[in-house]
């Protein structure tokens, strides 16, 4: 990962006393993979809040979905937003 010890959802230090996370750019259940081209590192509340906005994009119910029933147009919706946070 190469991002400079900068959060790419906020833009701050992520060395400013914050927890971090790690954010998977294609989500595990799409098939992304643990490789550190597909890692970026947020602090913890980036994190949850670039999770939401992925949420309110693709429209999904508050329930677990199975993947299958997401339409295609609203997981290429979530992929845009996380590839967003792609510093590759």
């Amino acid at each position: 990962m190469q991002q400079n010890f900068t959060c790419p959802h906020c833009q701050q230090s992520l060395f400013n006393g914050e927890s971090t996370e790690t954010h998977h750019i294609i989500p595990r259940a799409l098939g992304g993979s643990d490789n550190t081209r597909n890692l970026v590192i947020l602090h913890y509340y980036c994190h949850k809040a670039q999770h939401k906005v992925a949420v309110r994009a693709t429209q999904r119910p508050k329930t677990d979905t199975p993947k299958e029933q997401y339409s295609k147009e609203n997981l290429t919706k979530e992929m845009s937003i996380n590839k967003q946070l792609s510093l590759f």
